[in-house]
């Protein structure tokens, strides 16, 4: 199958199809062109990332501290400095070799495309110039045959008009008849010359399109033939340059590499350690001190104070309580971290026989182990003070609660209450704190359900600290005086809002100074004070709100009379719109099961819109149309 054969009536086509080879070849020197200025760029980028990293050695007036402090990479003894010479310099190799294959694909594939282009488009012209002259000759001689045509039905019509005017003619026709014979001689020729015309169209029509078309359709086969094996010659040349060039960054990988396998911690370590040898850290000794008991200094009446020497513990029967109670949440944080110590041993033992080598790994119970050696120095200096006959004693097992009714801390006497004021309640005998006042309750808890056994009072605990006192400094002066303050009275109790206010019995709510009055809430209902903390109210009075709801369900308010006290949210209206507060959604990490009424279930995944938010660790929020607390670690800020 060829072009002369199947296509000789399609030499445009043919034209066409030859003009888009040669094409091709000029697509694909542009590409080479393209190709070339992207790996000169690459080169360029290399070569100034290998000068920009390439270790500068240190001239002799340079500064000698940051001469310390820059990493020698000069330093062939240094595994790692070695490994990253060679690494620039082999990629200082490959860009030079970019380079020269630039340069190689300018001067080999570029230009030999550019004389291949030139020569077949010059080609192509001249064969489409000798088919439009075989054209040209072709219609020539059809032209030719029809003239003659022509003029033989001229001579025809001709001889007609003759023989009509001798039929016609009634006199001497012998005129007529010498023009007749002379136009029958002269078509007789005409005839002659058209036959020869058409002979020779014919002769021509076949030699153009058995012999000159065939011809020239497989003179372009070859043409085009010609270029696609120039373009594989070129072809193959391109890829021979850039597998070179890829052979030779490859031996520049192997090369790297090969220092890479020589990469050792021992060795760089020692080289570091011969380096650093007489070399100190002035900071670091400074700080490597073992720290003592500073008393104080008296201050400005220095002259005049006795000044605690003491460095032991003190021992007085407040103290005593204090530190047994640390001494008892020290022994049991103890066995907490032992335990944890012991699981992530144990996880660790297994990391280790699956993971046969960690480099550069940390260990990951520093933290435990810290906090192991500050709790263990607590209790012993603890125990060698005054003993470990706090850890027999029968001490309260604290849990968190909130109390939404205003209740009495059992050491104290002042009010827990409020989401916000988190205190404390013992599982076994139900005692009550606050959780400042957690350390100063003594270890005598009745085991039973609201049985509380009586507390030391202030006045003994500080009577026993001042004699332990005297005794450590060995004498007091004869005009020292040791002040001893008032016993706090369960009568006498501290408002939830306002701390340093005293309040007095009252079952109308407390009278307060201020003489002005602001309406901000109107009473719905009668409500009659169940306590001294609380205000009795009538329904639509008008009342001044002295604190916001938190949560509890009760709101702070001032009558009209100026007394003060609790009274219930849902027993009043606001005379104008409550403050926007700001909604706040968090995401439940994990699954809780609340442990009393006022706690939330929560399951992972959870969305909970938090209504409180205090620093105790518990905070309050709305779930499924239910309020009460959960543990704000166990949840997330929603997206």
């Amino acid at each position: 199958m060829t072009f002369g054969t199947d296509l000789k009536e399609q030499i445009p086509s043919i034209l066409n199809y030859v003009e888009d080879g040669i094409q091709s070849l000029s697509q694909f020197r542009n590409f080479v062109k393209d190709r070339s200025a992207i790996e000169r760029e690459y080169a360029q980028k290399l070569e100034s990332l290998c000068k920009k990293y390439k270790p500068n050695k240190k001239s002799p007036g340079s500064d000698t501290q940051q001469q310390a402090d820059d990493w020698d990479w000069e330093d062939k003894s240094n595994t790692t400095s070695a490994a990253w010479c060679q690494l620039i310099n082999q990629t200082s190799l490959a860009a030079k070799t970019r380079f020269q294959f630039v340069d190689e694909l300018n001067a080999q594939v570029v230009e030999s495309l550019r004389g291949a282009v030139m020569r077949k488009e010059d080609s192509r012209k001249k064969h489409t110039a000798f088919y439009q002259k075989l054209r040209v000759e072709r219609d020539k001689s059809y032209a030719e045959k029809d003239k003659a045509k022509q003029l033989y039905d001229d001579a025809c019509i001709e001889i007609e008009n003759l023989r009509a005017k001798i039929n016609k003619s009634s006199g001497d026709n012998e005129k007529y008849q010498r023009q007749l014979d002379a136009a029958l001689i002269d078509c007789d020729n005409k005839k002659n010359m058209y036959l020869l015309a058409i002979r020779v169209a014919n002769a021509e029509k076949d030699k153009y399109f058995e012999q000159d078309i065939p011809v020239l359709a497989d003179q372009l086969e070859d043409l085009d033939g010609s270029r696609i094996l120039t373009l594989k010659a070129i072809l193959t040349h391109y890829i021979g340059l850039e597998s070179k060039l890829l052979r030779t960054v490859q031996s520049c990988h192997d090369n790297v590499l090969t220092a890479v396998q020589k990469l050792d911690p021992v060795i760089d370590a020692g080289v570091f350690t011969r380096r650093a040898l007489g070399e100190e850290d002035v900071n670091e000794k400074a700080a490597n001190v073992t720290f003592t008991f500073m008393p104080w200094n008296g201050g400005v009446h220095a002259a005049e104070t006795i000044i605690d020497r003491d460095d032991n513990l003190v021992a007085s029967d407040s103290a005593v309580i204090f530190l047994n109670n640390k001494l008892v949440k020290n022994r049991k944080l103890l066995d907490v971290i032992d335990e944890d110590l012991a699981k992530k041993s144990l996880e660790l033992s297994q990391l280790i026989s699956t993971i046969q080598a960690i480099d550069n790994k940390a260990s990951p119970d520093y933290d435990l182990s810290n906090e192991k050696v500050r709790t263990e120095n607590e209790t012993q200096l603890i125990i060698e003070n005054i003993g470990d006959d706090g850890l027999q004693a029968q001490n309260h097992d604290f849990k968190p609660s909130s109390f939404t009714i205003p209740t009495t801390c059992d050491l104290c006497n002042s009010t827990i209450w409020g989401l916000s004021n988190k205190g404390l309640t013992c599982r076994g005998c139900g005692f009550n704190c606050h959780t400042k006042c957690e350390m100063k309750v003594a270890p005598n808890c009745s085991k039973v359900k609201g049985q509380l056994n009586p507390q030391p009072t202030p006045s003994s605990f500080t009577s026993s600290s001042t004699m332990a006192r005297s005794r450590r400094q060995g004498s007091v002066t004869s005009d020292s005086r040791v002040s001893i303050p008032s016993t706090i009275t369960p009568s006498t109790t501290l408002s939830p809002s306002s701390p340093t206010m005293p309040t007095s019995t009252a079952t109308n709510g407390l009278a307060t100074p201020s003489s002005t009055f602001k309406a901000d809430v109107r009473s719905l209902y009668d409500y009659d004070a169940q306590n001294e903390d609380e205000l009795s109210i009538r329904q639509g009075e008008l009342l001044e709100l002295i604190e916001q709801d938190d949560g509890s369900g009760w709101i702070k308010a001032k009558s009209t009379n100026h007394c003060l006290g609790l009274i219930p949210t849902s027993y009043v209206e606001y005379l104008s719109s409550e403050p926007e507060e700001r909604q706040e959604t968090v995401v439940a990490l994990y699954d809780f099961e609340a442990a009393s009424a006022e706690e939330l279930n929560m399951k992972e995944g959870d969305i909970i819109c938090v209504t409180k938010k205090d620093d105790s660790g518990w905070w309050e929020g709305v779930l499924d149309g239910k309020t009460g607390i959960f543990p704000s670690n166990y949840v997330r800020p929603s997206q």
